[in-house]
C-alpha cells in the first residue's frame, strides 16, 4: 500500500539551490559536461548577485530554488537561452529567469534558516542522454544520490519527442528532523498486513496498519473524536501562471485517494509504549475494506521515522511482529547491509529479479511483491491461488494483478529462492521508472523471509537479520 502526497508542483523552478553559512550564501548550480551531470557550489556574499547563462548543452542547466517541502518539476528546452539571476540579501536568497523573449519569471524568496533545515533531493534527466540524482544535506553539501533511480514527473505527461529535446529537473525537499518525534515499542499481529492496536486519551481502541510505503498517516473519520476539529486540507501548485490552491488528492497503489476530508490534531495516540503526542494526521472519510479486518487507521513513515532506527521483528510463527523505534542499534550481526535512497518518503534499494536491475520500493503496507509490468524482466507464470492475484488500498477499487515466479531476487548481497510475486502497473511510482531498471515494492511476503530488519535513517542503510 502506498500513499504519495505531492505538495508542490512548481512548472518552472526546480534544481540545486543555495546554502549558506552566516558569511555567505552558497548557490549550487547545474551544469552539464560532456558526458556526465554535475551541481557545482558557488558563493554569493552577502548583498550579492551572481549571472548564469543558460546553455543546455554544455554549460549551466539550472539554480535550484524549491518553493518549499513537497515535489517540484522543471522542464527546460534546449532553446532556452535564458539568464538566472540569484540575489543573497538579508539571510535570504532569492532569482529571477530572464528569457530571450524578454518575459520574467521569479523563483522563490526562501530564508536561508529555513534551507539549512531541509534536505533536497535532485533528479535531472536530460532526454537522449545522462541522468542524474543528488542530495543536498541541509543546504551545505551536495553528494550524488546513486541508489534510488532519477525522478521524472514529466515522463507520461509531455510527449516523448518534446522530452527528448530538453532536461527534466526534478526536486523532493523535506524536513531533515522527523516533525513526529517518538521511540517506542509496538506488539503487532500479523495476518497478510502488520496491525497495531490504536489507543485514544479516552480507551477507546481501533485497529492500524502499519506501513513503510505510506508518506503519511491517515485515520477514518470515525476514530476522530467527537468535537475534535477537522480542518480543510489543499495542496499548492506553482506555475508559470501563478499560484492556485487544489484539493488534496493524494495516490494510493489502487488510485487516488478521493475520501479525504481534512486533516486533524489527536492530542494523544499510543500504540503499545510508543506515545504520540498532538499528532497531525490526514481524516479519510472511511476506510475500505479487503485487509482481513476493520482498521481506522494508518501509520506511515511520517510517526515511522520519528526516532533514530525503526525495526521490524518478524519471527517464524507468522502471526506476531514487532516494530520498535528506537535510538540504539539492533543486537547481533547482520547478514546483509543495503544503503537506501529517500525518495517522496519511500525507502527505495537497489537489487535484481532474475538477473536484471530492480529499484525495490520497502512496502509493509503490501501483502506481496509487486512487480510494476512496465520494464518487469521475463518471469515464469504461477498459478493464483483462490483469493490472491488482487491488489486492495486506500484508492477504491481492487486491482487485478497476473501471478508469477522468480527464480531468484536480491536486495544488496540478501540472496532470495524461489519468490512469488504479482505483475502489474504501478502508475502511482510512475516518477521512479528508470530506463535500464525494473520497478517494484517489496511486499511483507519477502520483508519476513528475514527475522528482522532495522532502517538507520542517519547512516540511511537498511540491515537485513536472518
Amino acid at each position: 500500500m502506498r500513499v504519495r502526497c505531492l505538495l508542490l508542483v512548481a512548472a518552472l523552478g526546480a534544481g540545486l539551490a543555495p546554502v549558506a553559512t552566516r558569511a555567505d550564501c552558497p548557490v549550487f548550480v547545474i551544469q552539464r559536461g560532456p558526458d556526465a551531470i554535475r551541481i557545482v557550489r558557488e558563493s554569493l556574499d552577502e548583498g550579492g548577485v551572481k549571472v548564469f547563462q543558460r546553455d543546455l548543452r554544455g554549460g549551466t542547466i539550472d539554480v535550484v530554488l524549491p518553493f518549499g517541502p513537497g515535489e517540484s518539476g522543471n522542464f527546460v528546452e534546449t532553446s532556452d537561452a535564458a539568464r538566472i539571476i540569484v540575489r543573497c540579501a538579508g539571510e535570504r536568497v532569492s532569482g529571477q529567469v530572464q528569457r530571450g523573449d524578454g518575459r520574467t519569471v521569479d523563483l522563490p524568496a526562501r530564508d536561508l534558516g529555513d534551507l539549512r533545515r531541509q534536505d533536497i533531493r535532485v533528479s535531472v534527466t536530460v532526454g537522449g542522454g545522462p541522468r542524474q540524482a543528488f542530495l543536498i544535506s541541509g543546504y551545505e553539501t551536495v553528494t550524488p544520490d546513486t541508489v534510488g533511480p532519477a525522478q521524472n514527473l514529466f515522463a507520461g505527461r509531455l510527449p516523448e519527442a518534446l522530452l527528448r529535446g530538453g532536461v527534466v529537473i526534478q526536486t523532493d525537499t523535506y524536513p531533515r528532523d522527523p516533525e513526529v518525534r517518538a521511540c517506542g515499542r509496538v506488539p503487532l499481529e500479523r495476518a497478510g498486513y502488520l496491525f497495531a492496536l490504536g489507543r485514544r486519551a479516552d480507551g477507546t481502541e481501533a485497529w492500524f496498519i502499519v506501513d513503510l510505503a505510506a508518506s503519511e498517516s491517515m485515520v477514518a473519520r470515525s476514530l476522530v473524536p467527537a468535537g475534535q476539529e477537522v480542518s480543510p486540507r489543499s495542496m499548492v501548485e506553482h506555475s508559470a501562471s501563478g499560484t492556485r490552491r487544489l484539493p488534496y488528492s493524494p495516490s494510493g497503489a489502487t488510485g487516488t485517494i478521493a475520501t479525504v476530508a481534512g486533516t486533524t490534531v489527536f492530542p494523544s495516540l499510543t500504540f503499545g509504549d510508543l506515545r504520540l503526542s498532538n499528532v497531525d494526521m490526514t481524516v479519510l472519510e472511511a476506510m475500505p475494506d479487503g485487509f482481513g479486518r476493520p482498521i481506522a487507521g494508518i501509520l506511515g513513515m511520517d510517526v515511522l521515522r520519528g526516532c533514530e532506527r525503526l525495526r521490524l521483528d518478524l519471527p517464524s510463527d507468522g502471526a506476531h511482529a514487532t516494530l520498535e523505534l528506537s535510538s540504539s542499534p539492533a543486537p547481533g550481526t547482520p547478514a546483509a547491509e543495503t544503503p537506501f535512497s529517500w525518495i517522496a518518503s519511500h525507502l527505495v534499494v537497489r537489487g535484481t529479479l532474475d538477473g536484471a536491475p530492480v529499484h525495490w520500493v520497502l512496502d509493509s503496507g503490501s501483502p506481496r511483491t509487486v512487480v510494476d509490468s512496465i520494464g518487469a524482466p521475463p518471469l515464469k507464470a504461477a498459478a493464483a491461488p483462490a483469493g490472491s492475484g488482487t491488489l486492495h488500498g486506500l484508492g477504491g477499487a481492487a486491482v487485478h494483478t497476473t501471478r508469477a515466479r522468480a527464480d531468484r531476487l536480491t536486495v544488496g548481497a540478501l540472496e532470495h529462492r524461489d519468490v512469488d510475486c504479482d505483475v502489474s502497473p504501478l502508475p502511482v511510482f510512475a516518477t521512479f521508472r528508470e530506463p535500464g531498471y525494473a520497478l517494484g515494492i517489496l511486499g511483507l511476503s519477502e520483508l519476513a523471509r528475514c527475522r528482522r530488519l532495522e532502517v538507520d535513517f542517519g547512516r540511511r542503510v537498511v540491515r537485513w537479520f536472518r
